[in-house]
C-alpha cells in the first residue's frame, strides 16, 4: 500500500517479486566506475555504469528461492536494444522508481531547510569527514575500516552544497509564497471553500513551527548519537526493550525480520570502528552539545557527560577516555552476547555506553513518542493542502503529480544540453576519444588497456549510430531523482537507448524544484554498452540472446 499526495490518497500496488537473481555480466571497474567520485554529478562524464542480471525461477515458471534446479525466467515480454541510439532533440522516456521528492513543502518548510539546515548540516558533515581523516592516517587500518563513511558524506557534502547554490540563484522561495498568496485568494474567495479550506495553512504552518521547536538540540545530539558506540549500544537496549513485546506489537525495525539485519551491522562494526576515531567524533560534537543553553539540554545527557556546568575540554576528554577503556561493545562476541540478552540482563550490563543507553533512554523515548504524535497531525494537515492545491489546478485546467514515493513512474523529454552558467554551453553527448582523454590509467581514471587501443585504432564497429565515433553518455531533461538511478531510457518504440546512472550538478535540487534550464538526467548510451560487450570483453554469447536493432 502506498501513499500519495501527502497521504490523501492510497493505492494496493502488487508486484511479481522473483528471488533468485544472478550477475550475468559486468564491465571493469575503470569503465563501470570510471571518474569514481570526482565525475559524480558532473558533466562532461564517461562513465559505463551498467551489467546485466539473469533471473530465475523454480520449474512450474513461479518465484522461488535460490535454487541449482532453478531455470531462467521467460517474461511475457522484453525490450529490444538500440544499437542506433539516439540523437539531440530525440524523444526519451525513462521508466522507474524515483525515491522521495519534497515539492509540495509550503515556504516556511523550505526557508528552513535551504537556510538553517542544509547549510549546517554542509558545515557538521565536512568536519566529521576532516576528524575522521586528522584521526587516522591514510592508508591505515582506521582509514580504511571509515573510507565508505568518508564516501558517504563527501556525497552529501556535495549535494548540500549543489542544494544551496542553486537555491541562491533560483526563485523557488518567492513562487512558493507568491503559490500560497494565490491558493490563499482563491480559497478566500468562495464562502464553501473557506469552509473546508479555510485553515489548512495556518494550520500546517503552526505544526511545522512546532516541529522546530528545538530543531538545535536535536541536530547536535543526533551528531552525539552517530559515535558507533552510542548507536550500538542505543539500538541493542531499544532491541532487548521491544523484545518484551508480542512481536506484532514492536517498533518497526524491531521485529523477527529485522534481526538478521540487525545481527549484521554488528558484525560489519568489526572491520568499520576505530576507537580513536569514534572518540574525537564524539568529543567535538558533544562540545557543541553543551555549548547550547542549559534549558534546551537533557540533563541524563548532562549528568553522564557531566556537562552540567559547561564543557572544559580535557576533563571530558578523560572521562571518554575512560569510557573507551572501559567498554566492551568493540568485541564481536561481547556484541552478539548483548545482542541474545534480554532487558533485565542488558540492565546490568557494566559497559559504559550501555550505561548510556540505560540512563538517556526514557527521555529519549518520550521525545520519540511526542514526534511521533505530531508527525501524525502533520500527516493529516498535508493531505487537507493537497486537497485544496488539487482542486485550484482543476480550476485552472492543470494536471497535478503526486511527490516520488519509490512507485514505478513515466517521465518523458527530450535529449539536449544546457548552460550551467553564463558562458558556457555543455554538448548532450560524451563520446570514446573524449574518454580517452581523460584517461590517467590512475584511479578512478583507469580504463582498461584494451580499450584504449580499440579506440586508438578507431575500431567503432556498429554502434556509431550516424556519429563519428561511440557517445559514452548523453543528456536528457527527464525529471528524476535519487532511486531512478538504473532505470531504462527508451525511444518512442520503447527500445532500449540508454541507462539512466546520474544527474548533474544543478539538477540536484530537483528534489524540491525542477527547472527545465537546468535539470539534466546523464544516462549511459546503449551504443556504448553493446561496444564494451563486443570489442572490449568479447560478450558475445550475451549479445546473441538480445534483439538488437540496427
Amino acid at each position: 500500500m502506498y501513499s500519495f499526495h501527502g497521504g490523501l490518497e492510497f493505492y494496493l500496488i502488487k508486484s511479481l517479486e522473483i528471488k533468485d537473481v544472478r550477475l550475468t555480466y559486468a564491465p571493469a571497474i575503470g569503465v563501470g566506475k570510471y571518474g569514481g567520485d570526482i565525475d559524480n554529478w558532473m558533466w562532461p562524464r564517461h562513465t559505463g555504469d551498467f551489467g546485466f542480471y539473469r533471473a530465475y525461477v523454480g520449474k512450474d515458471g513461479k518465484p522461488a528461492e535460490y535454487s541449482e534446479d532453478n531455470v531462467p525466467y521467460v517474461p511475457d515480454s522484453y525490450l529490444k536494444v538500440s544499437a542506433k541510439g539516439v540523437q539531440e532533440g530525440d524523444f526519451v522516456m525513462v521508466t522507474g522508481y524515483p525515491g522521495r521528492t519534497n515539492r509540495y513543502r509550503i515556504a516556511t518548510e523550505v526557508d528552513n531547510v535551504f537556510n538553517d539546515s542544509y547549510p549546517k548540516a554542509r558545515v557538521h558533515n565536512s568536519k566529521y569527514v576532516s576528524l575522521i581523516e586528522e584521526n587516522s592516517e591514510d592508508g591505515s587500518k582506521a582509514r580504511i575500516a571509515y573510507e565508505s563513511t568518508i564516501a558517504g558524506y563527501n556525497n552529501y557534502i556535495k549535494n548540500f552544497g549543489s542544494m544551496i547554490e542553486s537555491f541562491k540563484k533560483g526563485t523557488m522561495l518567492e513562487r512558493k509564497k507568491q503559490f500560497e498568496q494565490e491558493l490563499t485568494q482563491w480559497i478566500n474567495s468562495d464562502g464553501e471553500r473557506k469552509e473546508q479550506y479555510g485553515s489548512v495553512l495556518g494550520e500546517l504552518s503552526e505544526l511545522i513551527a512546532q516541529s522546530q521547536e528545538h530543531s538545535e538540540r536535536d541536530r547536535m545530539l543526533g551528531y552525539v548519537h552517530r559515535s558507533q558506540m552510542i548507536s550500538t549500544a542505543r539500538r541493542l537496549y531499544r532491541l532487548a526493550y521491544e523484545k518484551q513485546k508480542p512481536n506484532s506489537e514492536r517498533e518497526s525495525g524491531y521485529q523477527e525480520r529485522d534481526l538478521p539485519r540487525i545481527k549484521a551491522g554488528l558484525e560489519r562494526m568489526t572491520r568499520r570502528y576505530d576507537s580513536k576515531v569514534d572518540k574525537a567524533i564524539l568529543l567535538h560534537f558533544l562540545e557543541l552539545y553543551a555549548a547550547l543553553p542549559k534549558e534546551e539540554r537533557f540533563s541524563d545527557v548532562d549528568n553522564v557527560f557531566k556537562v552540567q556546568n559547561g564543557f572544559d575540554k580535557a576533563t571530558q576528554s578523560a572521562l571518554l577516555d575512560s569510557m573507551y577503556e572501559q567498554l566492551r561493545l568493540d568485541n564481536a562476541t561481547v556484541r552478539n552476547s548483548l545482542f541474545e540478552q534480554s532487558f533485565s540482563q542488558l540492565n546490568q550490563s557494566q559497559d559504559p555506553f550501555v550505561q548510556y543507553a540505560k540512563a538517556i533512554f526514557k527521555v529519549m523515548k518520550a521525545e520519540e513518542d511526542k514526534s511521533k504524535a505530531l508527525a501524525g497531525k502533520l500527516q493529516a494537515a498535508r493531505p487537507e493542502l493537497m486537497s485544496a492545491i488539487i482542486a485550484l489546478n482543476k480550476a485552472k485546467n492543470k494536471p497535478v503529480y503526486a511527490d516520488a514515493n519509490s512507485t514505478l513512474r513515466v517521465t518523458y523529454g527530450t535529449v539536449g544540453g544546457y548552460s550551467p552558467q553564463d558562458g558556457l554551453v555543455a554538448t548532450p553527448f560524451t563520446s570514446l576519444e573524449g574518454l580517452l582523454a581523460k584517461n590517467t590509467d590512475v584511479d578512478p581514471f583507469n580504463a582498461p588497456k584494451k580499450l584504449q587501443e580499440q579506440i586508438k585504432a578507431k575500431l567503432y564497429g556498429d554502434y556509431t549510430g550516424g556519429m563519428n565515433t561511440v557517445p559514452v553518455n548523453f543528456l536528457s531533461n527527464v525529471d528524476t531523482t535519487g532511486g531512478n538511478s538504473g532505470s531504462p531510457t527508451l525511444n518512442g518504440k520503447a527500445e532500449l537507448v540508454g541507462l539512466l546512472f546520474d544527474g548533474v550538478y544543478e539538477s540536484i535540487i530537483g528534489d524540491w524544484d525542477y527547472n527545465p534550464e537546468l535539470n539534466r538526467s546523464i544516462h549511459v548510451d546503449s551504443r556504448y554498452m553493446l561496444w564494451v560487450m563486443d570489442k572490449v570483453d568479447n560478450a558475445q554469447n550475451l549479445l546473441d540472446e538480445m534483439t538488437i536493432v540496427k
